[in-house]
């Protein structure tokens, strides 16, 4: 139970329906979740068969570039507004971060092409 939840005795009708939506919502999630898991479980049998962080990284690149447009369109109805962050020193955290990804893919594509070059694929 949230807090928010607690405070929902004091809430108004829209207030309370929107918490129950919200909460449908997580419910629905972790079920996809559940099923998710479950999937790739069936799938792959034994995770030795596939490399996790790769997989797991194509997995973020997909989710990058398709649900990337849903932003826009929530941002654009005004359901969840698009910010840009408050401060400078969050805008420099979130460069130091994204500079750090971009050297971990870079190191990781490298290290597939050599093992690519030295297994003769």
């Amino acid at each position: 139970m949230s807090l928010q939840d607690a405070d929902a005795a004091h809430a108004s009708v829209d207030e309370g329906r929107l918490l129950l939506f919200g909460d449908f919502i997580a419910l629905l999630a972790a079920g996809f979740y559940g099923c998710y898991t479950t999937l790739l479980k069936l799938r792959i049998h034994h995770e030795s068969r596939v490399d996790m962080a790769l997989f797991f990284g194509y997995v973020g690149l997909y989710c990058l570039i398709f649900l990337w447009p849903f932003i826009i369109v929530l941002s654009v109805l005004g359901i969840e507004p698009f910010e840009l962050p408050p401060s400078k020193t969050v805008t420099f955290f979130i460069i130091v971060r994204t500079l750090s990804m971009l050297s971990l893919i870079s190191r990781r594509t490298w290290q597939s092409r050599s093992s690519l070059i030295i297994f003769g694929y």
